[in-house]
């Protein structure tokens, strides 16, 4: 026959088991919550990994596209054709035919006559460019954009497949023509061209 002493202690027994339940959910409840924690630790490392990879990858589109391996200052000349040995570089008489497109400016020539200059500009690219005139040294913003404050003049954004015009008036210098569109100089969409007296 069970005493009374065996009564309490069974009683004793049951809360003790009661609790040791509760532990043990509570492990498991936190063992799952690791698991979570541990998978999303790993996803943001294999984003953060994609991300960098994208990155890397579109800066090296940019620098093949611009047909750079690297970055040069805003006041170096961009290169051209070289002329043949023995002959002397094409020096554009008032006209310019400019070809824009992603992330460069090609004119005709490299060099053109003081005075009265005419530059016919075309966007041959699939997004919005412009074309700016501006005598060396350019200065640039801490943005990546170049300052237009001493612009020459300027053909405004042109849609992809069209065309525009500007005349000005050009003294003896090195020029640059750039494309200020945000994002475009940084990227390295310019040239330089000498306009000779």
């Amino acid at each position: 026959m069970p005493t009374s002493s065996d009564g309490v202690k069974e009683q004793e027994q049951k809360p003790i088991e009661e609790e040791l339940e509760e532990l043990q959910r509570d492990e498991r409840d936190l063992q799952e919550r690791t698991d979570r924690l541990s998978l999303a630790s790993g996803l943001t490392l294999i984003f953060s990994i994609l991300a960098l990879v994208i990155g890397v990858t579109a800066l090296t589109i940019a620098l093949i596209a611009n047909g750079k391996g690297g970055t040069k200052s805003s006041s170096s000349k961009a290169s051209a054709p070289a002329a043949p040995s023995g002959t002397t570089p094409v020096i554009a008489a008032g006209k310019l035919d400019v070809k824009l497109g992603e992330m460069f400016v090609r004119p005709n020539a490299q060099t053109v006559r003081a005075g009265k200059v005419t530059f016919t500009v075309s966007n041959t690219g699939k997004i919005v460019h412009e074309m700016i005139v501006e005598k060396n040294p350019v200065t640039v913003d801490p943005s990546g954009k170049a300052n237009e404050g001493h612009s020459s003049g300027e053909v405004p954004e042109l849609q992809p497949g069209t065309s525009g015009k500007v005349t000005l008036q050009l003294k003896p210098g090195v020029y640059q023509l750039f494309c200020n569109v945000p994002g475009h100089y940084a990227a390295g969409q310019r040239t330089t061209i000498t306009v000779k007296g």
